[in-house]
């Protein structure tokens, strides 16, 4: 499955394209349900995207994920574990 989160989804400041260039180590945090990184500009550990804004509650025991992100958002490639 493939989710798309287009950079205005995000939270501020980071719903500006150009300000996902200052982010590093993007993935999600199951026990907060959010996708988090590092602003390299300040060496903050952020939260950018909830998922409960889209009421969806990811989980790690079934699946795995891929992460892309740039100016054009984020995405997300959840694949299946099970056999």
């Amino acid at each position: 499955m493939i989710v798309y989160i287009s950079a205005d989804e995000l939270v501020p400041p980071y719903n500006d394209p150009s300000r996902l260039e200052w982010l590093y180590n993007v993935g999600v945090d199951y026990a907060t349900n959010t996708i988090d990184a590092i602003d390299k500009t300040t060496d903050e550990y952020i939260s950018i995207f909830h998922f409960s804004k889209l009421d969806m509650k990811l989980g790690n025991r079934w699946s795995t994920y891929e992460i892309n992100y740039g100016p054009a958002g984020i995405t997300l490639n959840i694949k299946s574990t099970c056999d």
